[in-house]
């Protein structure tokens, strides 16, 4: 087995306000276009005013990236619940796959059906939410709606 040569990085962040659908949109076209030109593949989750993302690719882009996010104004408390290298990409299809989930999305995740009891709040996501999350999108969960 070869050593792990891409690294993965999941964070948590708040929005400073709700995001309308165009201004997502917009955001999502902009990641993926600069994703795309640095060689990082990622997800993006986002619901109630709460942002979860993982990015892979070359370690050093990677943390350069993540680095930028957290300067953003447009969010607030970017935490990061994994960072760790990996063998393969989990997400080789998507520049910067985006799905807005629900709490009833959620529900039907083996392992999380009780984390998410009022609200969808990934500020608390810890590592096991985020691998969780990770696995269900990598294994095609929301693949009709996933954009």
């Amino acid at each position: 087995m070869s050593d792990p040569t891409v690294f993965q990085v999941a964070y948590r962040s708040t929005a400073n306000k709700p995001w309308s659908p165009p201004e997502l949109n917009a955001l999502l076209g902009v990641a993926r276009e600069n994703n795309k030109a640095l060689g990082l593949t990622g997800m993006l989750l986002y619901a109630d005013q709460s942002f979860f993302q993982v990015l892979e690719g070359p370690e050093a882009k990677v943390r350069a990236m993540v680095e930028i996010i957290g300067r953003d104004p447009r969010h607030h408390s970017l935490s990061v619940v994994l960072a760790r290298f990996v063998h393969v990409r989990d997400l080789t299809e998507w520049s910067m796959g985006y799905v807005e989930m629900s709490l009833k999305d959620l529900s039907r995740i083996d392992g999380l059906n009780n984390f998410f009891v009022d609200s969808v709040d990934y500020t608390r996501f810890g590592k096991g939410q985020a691998m969780m999350l990770l696995n269900a999108f990598r294994n095609g969960f929301w693949r009709a709606s996933a954009v």
